[in-house]
């Protein structure tokens, strides 16, 4: 979704603080979104749960939409022992499933929450 989309879906949803790691800002949401789209993969580092940690990553369509993703959970002591691996376990995974489904373009698959107009008001070309 455009990020003005995002916006407008987050202020009209709840978002209650689980633990104290969880993120409830709107601005603070939309740029971990922002980072989730530029890399591939989301961390979750005790925000729904206390003493759990996870990592997620989407699949792609031969469109290159979102159609699902892939996530492991864990205790916090064994991400941080495995954190870097855990990440490349996720994210091959769901770039296996997209190839399987038909997707062929860059990984991470482009975002419109990364368009941004330049000077001249044009779109940076980063969405599909």
């Amino acid at each position: 979704l455009p990020e003005a989309e995002v916006r407008a879906y987050l202020a009209s949803s709840s978002r209650p603080k689980l633990t104290p790691e969880t993120v409830t800002d709107i601005d603070d949401l939309v740029e971990e979104l922002k980072r989730v789209a530029r890399v591939g993969f989301a961390v979750d580092r005790e925000e729904g749960l206390r003493g759990v940690c996870c990592v997620g990553a989407a699949y792609f369509d031969e469109r290159g939409f979102p159609v699902g993703s892939y996530g492991v959970s864990l205790p916090k002591a064994r991400f941080d022992e495995t954190y870097e691996l855990t990440i490349e376990a996720v994210s091959k995974a769901a770039n296996m499933a997209s190839a399987i489904l038909g997707y062929s373009g860059p990984l991470p698959a482009p975002s419109p929450l990364l368009d941004t107009p330049d000077a001249a008001g044009r779109m940076n070309g980063r969405s599909r």
